[in-house]
C-alpha cells in the first residue's frame, strides 16, 4: 500500500470531484498533492481560498502536476456543498468523512486554514503551504522542499 493509500484511507480509497465522480487516490501518485483543511463559516478560510484558487489554476496553467484535496470542518453538508461546489475546482473528501479526523492528527492541524503538502510518495514536503502560497503566489519555489542540509550549509 502506498503513502498516498495510507494517508488517503488505504487501498481502492476515492476522494470526489465537484462533479461528484469518484477520483481513486491511487492517481497522486507522482503527482505533488496538497490536502486543504478548510470550512465556509471560517473568515481566514473564506480570504484564503481566492488565493489558493489562483495558484491552483496557475500550476494547472503552466502544466504543473499538482492536486488539492478538500478536508471540510463545515458544520452540515449544505454548507460542504456550498463551499466545495461553488468555489474550489479540485478533489474533496466527502463531508464528515472519518478520514478527514485522522488526516488532521497525522499532519497535527492546529486551526484553519491549514495547507499541507506532500510530495508525489505521499512524504511531508511542509505543514505551512497557506503561507508559501500566500508569500509565493506565482510559485515560483513550488513546491517548497527544504533544502538539505548540505545545500543549507553550503
Amino acid at each position: 500500500m502506498s503513502k498516498f493509500e495510507k494517508i488517503f484511507g488505504g487501498s481502492g480509497a476515492t476522494v470526489l470531484s465537484t462533479n461528484g465522480a469518484e477520483i481513486p487516490v491511487s492517481s497522486f501518485k507522482g503527482k505533488t498533492t496538497a490536502i486543504y483543511f478548510s470550512a465556509h463559516w471560517c473568515p481566514p478560510c473564506k480570504a484564503f481560498t481566492p488565493q489558493l484558487v489562483k495558484f491552483y489554476q496557475t500550476m494547472k496553467d503552466s502544466g504543473r502536476d499538482f492536486e488539492i484535496v478538500f478536508a471540510s470542518s463545515d458544520k452540515s453538508q449544505e454548507q460542504f456543498d456550498e463551499y466545495f461546489k461553488h468555489n474550489m475546482s479540485w478533489l474533496a473528501f466527502p463531508y464528515n468523512d472519518p478520514r478527514i479526523a485522522k488526516a488532521s492528527a497525522k499532519f497535527k492541524v492546529a486551526g484553519i486554514p491549514t495547507l499541507v503538502i506532500l510530495d508525489g510518495e505521499g512524504n511531508l514536503i511542509t505543514s505551512e503551504g497557506r503561507a508559501k502560497v500566500s508569500s509565493d503566489p506565482a510559485g515560483a519555489g513550488f513546491p517548497w522542499v527544504p533544502p538539505t542540509m548540505d545545500e543549507a550549509c553550503g
